[in-house]
């Protein structure tokens, strides 16, 4: 693999929502002091860009939503037969203990009469 065909693959094209390439700038505030972030170099258009995001947002996070509301359905329908199958292993325990202890009385009931 050539030099230049590794430094290639590593360069990704950064371009905004308006079509440039956005700008370089450095934060100032307390939170992240000097950090690096690109935006868009046109006010107008990063406006723009702002609004498409919030909306692109606002779509994804009814997605989302939607989403939780249906796993949280889903969840809900599988718990009544969770309940249903737990009460059966409840009563097939007490059934195979009473068969267990009935069986004990038994083999004992017929041993104390033979003697």
């Amino acid at each position: 693999m050539s030099a230049s065909s590794s430094s290639n693959s590593r360069t990704f094209k950064l371009e905004c929502g308006c079509g440039d390439e956005p700008g370089l700038f450095t934060s100032n505030t307390d939170l992240n002091p000097c950090r690096r972030f690109r935006r868009c170099i046109n006010t107008e258009e990063q406006l723009k860009c702002e609004e498409v995001t919030a909306v692109a947002m606002a779509e994804r996070l009814k997605m989302m939503e939607d989403e939780l509301l249906y796993l949280k359905s889903k969840v809900n329908d599988l718990e009544e037969p969770i309940q249903v199958l737990i009460k059966r292993n409840i009563f097939r325990n007490r059934i195979v203990c009473v068969s267990v202890v009935l069986f004990i009385v038994l083999i004992f009931s017929l041993g104390k009469g033979k003697m």
